[in-house]
């Protein structure tokens, strides 16, 4: 599943970036949002898995693809930054508003910070059998 989920909010809000929504929402030119490019490619990993997929829209491949990345307060699943920088999807409202009052601005997370949202956070938005717990998140299809 790829995603986009607001750890500041209660319950969280998660953002499920389906294939159709990029099929239907991509440009074939780069982002000329370098900003937006940015701080999606340079912030933390969180979850690294080495794997590789297909893009969409190219076939070509793209790493990564299930690996997680993190400003410490968003979590994103590291593929959009792909479908971003080549693609310009447009991301949510929200997401773009937070990147706006920040101005982009990179921050480093302490790694007790990280480990917090790890485990007392993300672990949450699973119940136990694996599926998505609707109490501890607001799940918004796009």
């Amino acid at each position: 599943m790829r995603f986009l989920l607001d750890a500041t909010t209660s319950p969280y809000i998660v953002y499920h970036i389906t294939d159709d929504y990029i099929l239907n929402n991509y440009k074939r030119e780069p982002s000329k949002n370098s900003s937006l490019v940015n701080y999606m490619t340079k912030n933390e990993a969180f979850s690294i898995l080495l794997d590789t997929t297909k893009c969409i829209i190219t076939n070509e491949p793209i790493e990564h693809y299930e690996s997680l990345s993190t400003d410490g307060y968003w979590i994103w699943s590291a593929d959009l930054e792909h479908y971003i920088k080549k693609f310009n999807i447009k991301m949510p409202d929200h997401f773009m508003y937070y990147l706006e009052s920040i101005q982009y601005l990179i921050k480093p997370i302490p790694r007790k910070n990280l480990e917090t949202l790890y485990f007392k956070k993300f672990t949450t938005v699973c119940d136990e059998d694996g599926k998505i717990d609707s109490k501890t998140i607001k799940l918004i299809e796009l």
